[in-house]
């Protein structure tokens, strides 16, 4: 699995993607932007990040994946709608990774993506990272 990576800013970025990959980072995109419209969105490490205080979320573009990272997810709460609307059964499945800090959504297609859940899960990590 390869990390996609650029130069120039996002869109440039986006631009660049195949067709399935581009739709789900526009739905994204776009579930960040109405969920947070306060984060700058920047090219870091050839990546689309989102900051505000501190980097909040970051996309992490596969060949047949799309990852919406989350640099505090391990102190997010995964609530029991969550998983229902999502279909997950644990949250370890739902927000996924190891490690103190970082966790996140894996989605293989724009389909996947419940924008409620994204949008719960954004607006709690703006609120950790002190956005209102």
């Amino acid at each position: 699995m390869e990390l996609k990576r650029a130069v120039g800013g996002v869109d440039a970025f986006v631009g660049e993607l195949g067709p399935a990959q581009r739709e789900t980072v526009e739905v994204l995109r776009a579930a960040v932007r109405a969920a947070a419209p306060g984060l700058a969105e920047v090219l870091r490490w050839g990546l689309p990040v989102y900051a505000g205080r501190s980097n909040v979320l970051a996309l992490l573009v596969y060949d047949d994946e799309v990852h919406l990272a989350f640099f505090e997810g391990a102190r997010l709460t995964v609530t029991r709608a969550m998983l229902e609307r999502t279909g997950v059964k644990e949250a370890p499945y739902l927000l996924q990774g190891v490690g103190d800090r970082m966790r996140f959504l894996r989605l293989r297609a724009a389909r996947d993506m419940d924008r409620r859940t994204v949008a719960e899960l954004v607006g709690e990590a703006v609120r950790l990272d002190g956005g209102v």
